[in-house]
């Protein structure tokens, strides 16, 4: 899932540096500055190249875009099947069980209502 926010000049080195040891240094990143305004100024790259791009002594108000992690692993169906069963064990429908699996897990509700049966 994609991430935004609104961030202040006086923080957002701040936040950049928090960013790099949360999501890594490498995960994707957009820094916009000044949207909509005269200087509008875009930055498309890297959490580590962002640290470089922006200083110390920052004006503007910033908008931050950070993509969700591409190697992120595939869910199984065996990981949904184990997770389903538990579900299950709670007394939970079918339907519920798959539609609570899916925002869990981050799949399609079918997908998960079809290891159900």
């Amino acid at each position: 899932m994609v991430s935004v926010l609104y961030e202040s000049p006086h923080a957002l080195s701040k936040t950049l540096m928090l960013l790099r040891e949360v999501c890594g240094a490498q995960r994707h990143i957009v820094v916009a500055k000044e949207l909509t305004k005269m200087h509008e100024h875009v930055f498309r790259g890297c959490i580590s190249e962002a640290i470089n791009e922006f200083g110390a002594d920052i004006k503007g108000e910033f908008v931050l875009i950070i993509y969700p992690d591409t190697k992120q692993r595939e869910v199984s169906d065996e990981d949904i099947k184990e997770l389903l069963r538990e579900y299950k064990a709670s007394r939970m429908t079918k339907k519920d069980a798959a539609k609570a699996a899916s925002e869990k897990l981050g799949i399609r509700p079918n997908r998960a209502y079809r290891l159900t049966i």
